[in-house]
């Protein structure tokens, strides 16, 4: 989407590399936009489309100036709920396979009943699977706490933490009355795992 990361890091770390990937109409979006508000796309960002269910990071990355041999992040965000689960699974492959000892992928996932009617259970969710649906964005793919660190564990990586709804307002949302200033939405859940 409209990440920033790239541009508001940029400053704290001057060496480090940025590949953006998105599908091919929001990177051409994202393109225009810059072009619009007049920021050339700085050196350290590369800009690749892909496709998660036609394509795979090993498409894009290398040919994007990606280098297997130094420590990578990888954030998937946005991403998993939205494709299948075989195209989440040739990402954590891709990580296991082409990143360097000590590299992370951190995303976030929704809850397998997010997919079904026990959605309404979960803070926010019944809204938030309608409104993205109506969208032409349904949430194809949700997994249990346990299913998801097993599928992690399956394609090679470590897991390092999977937080909840509760666990990310203890730690990002915590005002400075010592209170959670805001609730997160009761059905997703951030996943960490490394490269062995």
């Amino acid at each position: 989407g409209f990440d920033s990361r790239a541009y508001r890091l940029h400053d704290y770390y001057p060496t480090l590399r940025f590949f953006e990937v998105d599908l091919p109409a929001m990177t051409a979006v994202k393109k225009q936009r810059l072009r619009d508000a007049g920021i050339q796309i700085p050196g350290q960002v590369t800009l690749a489309s892909i496709d998660f269910e036609t394509q795979a990071l090993e498409d894009v990355l290398p040919a994007a100036g990606y280098n297997a041999a130094k420590k990578s992040l990888f954030i998937l965000e946005g991403v998993s709920m939205y494709i299948s689960e075989a195209s989440t699974g040739t990402s954590l492959e891709f990580v296991h396979r082409h990143a360097a000892s000590g590299s992370s992928i951190v995303y976030d996932y929704v809850l397998r009943d997010i997919l079904s009617e026990s959605r309404s259970r979960y803070y926010g969710m019944e809204f938030n699977a309608e409104t993205v649906a109506f969208h032409g964005e349904p949430y194809v793919t949700g997994w249990t706490p346990a299913e998801a660190a097993g599928f992690v564990r399956s394609h090679g990586l470590n897991v390092i933490e999977d937080l909840g709804p509760d666990a990310l307002a203890e730690r990002f949302l915590i005002g400075s009355t010592g209170k959670p200033d805001g609730k997160p939405l009761g059905g997703f859940r951030i996943m960490q795992a490394s490269v062995p």
